[in-house]
């Protein structure tokens, strides 16, 4: 990072050595991304107007998880019933 301090002077990477420190993000929003800079990172993302990735694909996830919790705990509660390999799939 003391490499990368000298080429990309202002953001202070020698000293906090790329963690999201309040300079880092102050730089960050000051002078923008720079190609070493994650483009994976929220608060990149976001300086450089792209749009959240994640939220996209946690949504989805969450959707999918949340019927099949309901389906489990439907087949629970109406009496016993054990499931074979092929139906827990």
């Amino acid at each position: 990072m003391l490499e990368m301090d000298s080429m990309y002077t202002g953001y202070g990477f020698a000293s906090h050595k790329g963690y999201p420190t309040p300079e880092h993000c102050r730089a960050l929003k000051e002078l923008g991304a720079v190609p070493i800079h994650r483009r994976s990172f929220a608060r990149v993302r976001e300086v450089l107007g792209l749009d959240p990735i994640q939220n996209e694909l946690f949504t989805e996830a969450n959707e999918a998880d949340s019927r099949e919790v309901e389906t489990v705990a439907a087949t629970a509660t109406s009496g016993p019933h054990h499931l074979t390999v092929e139906e827990s799939l």
